[in-house]
């Protein structure tokens, strides 16, 4: 068995409690954010509407129980985005023990880069990208004399989706 500087002769129960503590805490501050946020998710999908500019004016919300599912899913993501930096503190604290030198230094350049990915590209991604697909789809498929109605709420569960998918992937390579 190889020895690195910092491992220490603790049982597995001990170290596995440490964790286990740990993530009751990133669960239960996420919890505490979510709720949070959840006063602000009107106004946090009202701004992205607006970023869709003249792509909204035709766009509609059909039922009541969907609007509430977007709410609700856009609260958990920004909430999830929020605990991220706290939840790969915890990971890489609780693996650094185990860790050479390099794969320290590998860990913790992978948890910045997600860091930053998260914080930079999703929402680069809701703003800037997923407006711009949105008008460039609505341009192709107009016909000359109508006009188009759109469902909003499906597209922004289509645009959630991607996000969580985004988020799970990044997450799980982390």
């Amino acid at each position: 068995m190889v020895r690195t500087s910092l491992d220490d002769l603790r049982p597995v129960e001990e170290h596995l409690g440490i964790l286990v503590k740990d993530l009751r805490i990133v669960f239960t501050v996420w919890t505490i954010i979510t709720v949070i946020l959840a006063a602000f998710s009107k106004i946090i999908i009202e701004q992205w509407m607006l970023s869709l500019g003249s792509f909204i004016d035709g766009s509609t919300v059909y039922s009541p129980e969907r609007w509430l599912r977007l709410r609700w899913g856009i609260v958990l993501l920004i909430g999830l985005l929020a605990i991220t930096p706290y939840f790969l503190f915890v990971i890489n604290r609780f693996t650094r023990p185990g860790l050479l030198p390099k794969e320290r230094f590998l860990m913790a350049s992978a948890s910045m880069f997600t860091i930053f990915f998260l914080w930079a590209g999703l929402p680069f991604f809701w703003i800037i990208i997923g407006p711009f697909i949105l008008t460039e789809l609505d341009v192709i498929n107009s016909i000359n004399g109508m006009t188009n109605q759109y469902d909003i709420s499906i597209i922004f569960e289509i645009l959630l989706g991607i996000s969580w998918a985004m988020l799970c992937t990044i997450l799980g390579i982390m």
